[in-house]
């Protein structure tokens, strides 16, 4: 592999048709009056490097909350991603202190209104990548995946 290309480039180039886009969106990038400068940066993270970046997913991290979301679905509609995936997978205590990533996992109806904005305000699809549970003690991934399905329209 060229030692020169990004390890997206090389991922996407040499394994995969769909490359996993360099940026995480949280629902409060998606207000860019907070931080005009880090929108910014994050913006032009989303834009696809020709000439072999055709496809990609976009992640959402988010929080306890989904106050911005449309927003947020709104804003990475021109970027044309193939996927929508919601991290709730993520177990990094300064992500889950937030009550971002795997976090989500302790309140299953959140993901079900998550899923039920994103969809009546897109036709992407939409993933959802989580664990077996927030800890060992509390494997709920069947309940979490069920709740996920709720409002989706399963292909």
């Amino acid at each position: 592999m060229p030692p020169h290309l990004p390890d997206t480039q090389i991922f996407h180039s040499e394994h995969s048709a769909l490359k996993q886009a360099p940026t995480l969106l949280s629902q409060r990038w998606s207000v860019p009056k907070d931080s005009p400068g880090k929108a910014k940066k994050t913006l032009a993270l989303m834009d696809r490097a020709p000439p072999n970046e055709t496809k990609y997913a976009v992640q959402l991290f988010m929080g306890g909350n989904t106050d911005s979301l449309k927003e947020a679905v709104e804003q990475l509609q021109p970027y044309q991603p193939e996927v929508i995936d919601i991290n709730c997978g993520c177990p990094v205590p300064k992500v889950t202190k937030t009550g971002a990533g795997s976090a989500m996992m302790r309140q299953p109806k959140l993901i079900t209104e998550v899923v039920r904005i994103i969809t009546e305000e897109t036709d992407i699809p939409v993933s959802v990548k989580f664990r077996t549970g927030w800890d060992a003690q509390s494997e709920n991934f069947l309940e979490f995946a069920q709740a996920a399905l709720m409002e989706a329209q399963v292909l």
